[in-house]
């Protein structure tokens, strides 16, 4: 049974558990870390994807209980190649403090000689502003809309651990992209993604999450699926979206070969609004083994083909429509 918020409360309760386990279409829930009696696995994020079939932009500030973290990462699909710019501050996680909802008005920045980051956002836009001298140079403007619905989710983990959760994955934008002296260009089907998370996590985790957003017939057509995350009894983050509105899907998985993510995926639901074949063109593999922290990641681009269902029981039909899905195994 799916769980849905519609009036704001807080997020957490006086034990620091989660109050609701559910889903919202808006930012619902009031976050307050301090609520948090044990702090071990504590993470927050802002995190912002733009991408179309040419490229791929990533760009990240947070941080975990012990360390903070800013990054930039382009991957060009042409060339089949990765820049990266990446800074983690250990021992440094309150410099990167996120105490606040992910939708309401903020600024965050982080410099020093050689790079600058800034993540504005107010309730009609969000802009990222990023400029780097580094061996890896770029010079990033974009303004994205922050109309719409989103994906809001309140999820519990074992141990008494919770995951807050806010995306918006069809966000149109306007601006300019320069890494290494290339110009990426803004077509009418390159879109932001915002990923905003909050909460306090197992040390070994794994999850899926995929998505994808285009132009159909002059309406802007995404949706935002995962699983096997935290206890999703309540809610999925299962989302079809049309022009902003939100049309609420149940159960969405697939199960990829794990030797070879290459391979085409099938995708299912449990409701039959969400039946996709995935053909993938490229997998962004990162992993990173710090002994104790271990985190390994398929991100999966490539193209969706099928349909999705909206709540009228409209059904959207998408072709070769670009996106990702990716499957993350982790320890930290």
């Amino acid at each position: 049974m799916q769980i849905r918020t519609e009036e704001r409360m807080p997020l957490l309760n006086a034990k620091g558990g989660l109050t609701r386990p559910s889903y919202a279409t808006f930012d619902a829930f009031n976050y307050d870390n301090t609520r948090i009696k044990n702090k071990f696995g504590f993470k927050e994020w802002e995190f912002y994807q733009i991408s179309n079939t040419r490229f791929c932009i990533q760009l990240t500030y947070g941080h975990t209980s012990y360390a903070g973290n800013v990054g930039v990462a382009l991957i060009d699909f042409e060339s089949k190649s990765r820049h990266d710019i990446t800074f983690t501050k250990f021992f440094q996680a309150k410099k990167f403090d996120l105490n606040f909802r992910p939708n309401v008005n903020h600024k965050l920045s982080w410099w020093d000689d050689k790079f600058a980051l800034s993540i504005e956002t107010t309730e009609e836009y969000r802009r990222i502003k990023c400029e780097s001298a580094r061996e890896t140079t770029c010079d990033i403007d974009l303004i994205m809309s922050n109309k719409g619905d989103a994906m809001c989710i309140a999820t519990p983990m074992k141990g008494g651990k919770f995951y807050y959760n806010y995306k918006k994955n069809f966000l149109t934008l306007s601006g300019k992209i320069n890494v290494d002296g290339i110009e990426y260009e803004l077509d009418e089907n390159t879109f932001a993604l915002l990923d905003s998370g909050r909460g306090v996590w197992p040390y070994r985790h794994s999850w899926y999450w995929g998505s994808a957003t285009t132009n159909i017939d002059g309406h802007i057509v995404g949706f935002n699926i995962g699983w096997g995350f935290g206890k999703t009894a309540n809610a999925t983050e299962n989302m079809l979206f049309v022009d902003g509105v939100c049309h609420k899907l149940q159960s969405v998985s697939a199960s990829p070969d794990q030797n070879d993510y290459m391979k085409p995926w099938t995708f299912l639901s449990d409701d039959g609004r969400f039946e996709m074949t995935f053909t993938p063109f490229y997998d962004n593999f990162t992993e990173t083994d710090f002994v104790v922290m271990h985190n390994r990641c398929h991100q999966v681009f490539g193209y969706y083909n099928g349909t999705a269902v909206m709540d009228d029981g409209t059904k959207v039909n998408l072709v070769n429509v670009n996106g990702f899905c990716e499957h993350a195994v982790n320890r930290w």
